[in-house]
This record gives structure tokens, C-alpha cells and sequence, in this order.
């Protein structure tokens, strides 16, 4: 497969097929890649791991206010599968997480890397 960047304001990737039979497929640009994450925490127990970019999370992709966007969808979905689009070496992988206590701190366990041109800030969801 081939991956044909889009421009910054689309927030896009275009992956066309070398296979005239496969269909093109649009998916999202990451905004954020997982930087740390703690063991035992909800988001090892639903399948996230170190590395992985962040597609979409729940309602959030990317965009301005990403911080409380990403804290604001944790939080009103407490309790509640969400969905989450990562993309891990270079494959699509949807999952669900579902924010909730644990002993750690967040909802979820991990720290994200938000993607912001050329500076990287780091926070824990």
C-alpha cells in the first residue's frame, strides 16, 4: 500500500492499494502518540500499548483544544467503552477503552505525546 500525505489542514491520510480491486481508504491523521503508560492501569487492560498514535478517541481527532477535549471525553464517558482508532507499526487498530478509577493516576493510565507542529506536550489522561 501506498500512503499519500494530505495537507496539514485536511488531517487525512489517503492509503491507496497498488490492487485495482481494493478500495482507497481514508483515515486520520494522529494527534497524539502514547508515551508512557503504567502497568495495571484500564488503558494496558483494554490493549493500548507504548507507542501507539492516536487516530481518534472517542468524538475527539485532531484539532485546537486537545487537552480538554481528550479530558472532557474521558470524563463524560466514565464507565463507558469508548472507541479509540491507534495506529501501531504502521496498521489501524480500533479499540474500546472505558475511563474509570483505578489506583494510578487519570482515568485511563497513560501519558500522551500531543503532536503540535515541532513541540511535543506531554500530559496523563
Amino acid at each position: 500500500m501506498d500512503t499519500v500525505a494530505s495537507t496539514p489542514s485536511q488531517n487525512v491520510l489517503l492509503i491507496r492499494s497498488p490492487n485495482s480491486m481494493d478500495v482507497n481508504v481514508l483515515i486520520s491523521r494522529p494527534f497524539a502518540m502514547v508515551d508512557e503508560i503504567a502497568d495495571a492501569s484500564p488503558a494496558v487492560e483494554d490493549g493500548l500499548q507504548l507507542g501507539d498514535q492516536i487516530l481518534k478517541f472517542g468524538n475527539v481527532e485532531a484539532g485546537d483544544n486537545l487537552l480538554q477535549r481528550l479530558s472532557s471525553e474521558a470524563q463524560s464517558n466514565l464507565g463507558c467503552a469508548v472507541p479509540v482508532v491507534i495506529m501501531r507499526q504502521g496498521t489501524v487498530i480500533n479499540l474500546t477503552i472505558t475511563p474509570r478509577p483505578w489506583q494510578g493516576r487519570g482515568l485511563l493510565g497513560y501519558a500522551c505525546c500531543l503532536y503540535h507542529f515541532v513541540f511535543c506536550c506531554l500530559f496523563f489522561l
